[in-house]
């Protein structure tokens, strides 16, 4: 065996759900004598937590150095969390560290010199076309990219067209494309059972974080309008800042629910008995404009029609269906084109659908391109 797999990501590692994957396939290969989930701790988190055999979150600092503290806070606890992270793996055998996000590419690449590992850059989405990056942030963000993505070995990007807008963006630079495929397990139980309600209502799902961005007020305003006993209902799978908005709606309305989140990898056998999802993405940005969203993977995987706004990745993953019964073609037209799905309509999808691939199919280029570069074949998988 080689040395240490790290991963470096500035969270409190608790749903970090692409991660967790690539970490686990990884250390799967049989490749590396163990993974390290790197991230920050926080209030009642154990500094070690192993997720799965030889992979293991290690979280460094304190609940001072979370997100919740405040932006000035936050960059102080990362001022001092990154050098920790230097002392506690600079003397390690380390085969590997990936950074998960362009402002963890220094330290991966500082630790990549100091211990002869390899460096890998993992970004979650178009790093620097996100709706923070602004003004001197996304200067300083551009910068170090620039200087730093062609000292990786390995770049990945989450779909082809990220991959695309990197590979133009920085000449000789060819990311391997590792799209958010969902591990599936099955749940204890399926949305209607859990929310008590009969094979009879068209029911939509929107799965993933209660956040702005996500179209969630515009959902809402959507299916507080149904009324009658043949409208369809929406529930919503997750937690976030909007939860009180939706739990709200669900206490006013009855085509509206809410329910918990559940275990990443339950997600897709859970709404497998919802008839389509809901997907609005707000494309003001240039990596919202080009992001394919777990919702949308977690979807598909359960053979999901979904009723959304134009998403180029989207299209791309439909290629050769017929989905204009599902494009909304503006926000406005929500309520109306929710209305009129039927079960034909899904039913006549599902016959067109040919399915995805698996994750581990997926993700297997990259497992093999990491191996190679650390000198091992992958001979655990």
């Amino acid at each position: 065996m080689t040395g240490l797999n790290l991963h470096l990501y500035p969270s409190a590692m608790l749903n970090e759900s692409r991660l967790f994957r690539i970490g686990t396939s990884l250390q799967e290969s049989g490749c590396f004598t163990a993974t390290h989930l790197v991230g920050i701790s926080g209030a009642g988190l154990p500094a070690r937590e192993e997720i799965a055999s030889g992979v293991v979150i290690v979280r460094i600092g304190t609940s001072a150095d979370g997100a919740s503290r405040g932006r000035l806070r936050r960059l102080l606890g990362l001022a001092g969390w990154m050098p920790r992270i230097f002392r506690r793996y600079g003397r390690e055998k380390v085969s590997a560290v990936a950074a998960h996000s362009v402002w963890m590419l220094p330290l991966a690449w500082l630790l990549a010199v100091r211990t002869g590992a390899i460096l890998v850059y993992n970004p979650h989405e178009l790093e620097t076309g996100t709706p923070n990056m602004r003004s001197g942030r996304k200067v300083v963000a551009q910068t170090v990219e620039r200087l730093l993505i062609r000292k990786a070995r390995i770049v990945t990007a989450v779909n082809q067209s990220i991959g695309c807008w990197y590979a133009e963006r920085y000449a000789g630079v060819e990311p391997l494309v590792v799209r958010n495929i969902p591990r599936q397990e099955p749940a204890s139980a399926r949305l209607r059972e859990r929310l008590g309600l009969s094979p009879e209502p068209f029911l939509f799902v929107h799965t993933g974080r209660l956040t702005a961005g996500r179209g969630i007020p515009q959902i809402l305003a959507a299916f507080e309008e149904m009324s009658g006993p043949d409208d369809p209902m929406v529930v919503f799978l997750g937690d976030g800042p909007m939860k009180a908005d939706v739990e709200r709606a669900s206490e006013r309305h009855s085509h509206v629910h809410l329910l918990g989140p559940v275990p990443a990898h339950e997600v897709v056998d859970t709404i497998r008995d919802a008839d389509a999802a809901v997907m609005l993405i707000d494309t003001e940005s240039l990596s919202y404009q080009y992001s394919s969203p777990n919702k949308m993977f977690e979807a598909l995987s359960a053979s999901l029609p979904i009723l959304s706004t134009p998403l180029e990745e989207l299209q791309r993953s439909l290629a050769g269906m017929n989905t204009e019964a599902w494009r909304l073609g503006s926000v406005a037209e929500l309520s109306e084109i929710a209305k009129l799905r039927t079960r034909a309509d899904v039913a006549k999808f599902r016959e067109e659908w040919p399915g995805l691939p698996t994750w581990d199919s997926e993700v297997a280029p990259l497992v093999s391109a990491v191996c190679a570069s650390v000198g091992r074949t992958g001979e655990g998988r």
